[in-house]
């Protein structure tokens, strides 16, 4: 699942993408559906920066992401997007409480995640998903889903519709550590939100 991510690196963008133009969006560690952020689209063969809305609205439920596996149903109402990440947060269910982790890229670079985007022609609304797949095995022990990570190579290939997914390939390396709880609240959002916490002891193999 990704109900929460972090992107601050917002002035890269432009040349991380090689895109044609770039927008206004300032950096924020702690992104939450319902707010507008920057996606990559391929227009006329070119990467295009543009601003849309994360999630959409369904039987009075906002949803954020969607199932890779139940995509193809869909594909004819939706577009393929690049969602840029610098990473994102999963909690843990635990006798203490939700524990809050951060899920990162090792090199700590911009790194994108497949999503899709549905344009609304009532109301010109752009939104999008960002879509999980079963979670690898050093993920599953907090969450049972994940978003796609993809590589540089993979990014074109996902935007042209040539890319096939292989659920067993971990392409990024990603790191985990627990994080505070003030990322609960998607208000708080600062560099402090990735800063490893020492609120408990949570260790991985």
């Amino acid at each position: 699942m990704c109900g929460r991510y972090n992107l601050h690196q917002t002035e890269q963008l432009k040349d991380r993408y090689q895109a044609v133009n770039q927008i206004s969006i300032f950096p924020d560690y702690n992104r939450s559906p319902g707010t507008v952020n920057p996606v990559i689209i391929s227009k006329y063969n070119e990467n295009w920066i543009l601003g849309f809305e994360w999630g959409i609205q369904k039987q009075n439920k906002l949803i954020a992401n969607k199932r890779i596996e139940s995509i193809n149903n869909d594909l004819r109402l939706f577009k393929r997007c690049l969602v840029p990440i610098n990473g994102y947060y999963e909690w843990k269910y635990h006798p203490i409480g939700k524990i809050p982790f951060y899920i990162y890229p090792k090199t700590k670079n911009l790194v994108s995640v497949a999503g899709i985007y549905y344009k609304n022609t009532e109301t010109n609304i752009s939104s999008y998903l960002v879509l999980t797949k079963p979670a690898d095995k050093k993920i599953e022990k907090i969450h049972s889903r994940m978003p796609i990570f993809l590589t540089e190579n993979n990014e074109r290939k996902w935007l042209n519709g040539n890319y096939n997914f292989d659920f067993h390939i971990d392409n990024i390396k990603l790191e985990i550590i627990p994080v505070s709880k003030k990322v609960n609240n998607p208000q708080n959002s600062d560099p402090s939100c990735i800063k490893k916490s020492n609120e408990y002891q949570i260790f991985f193999n």
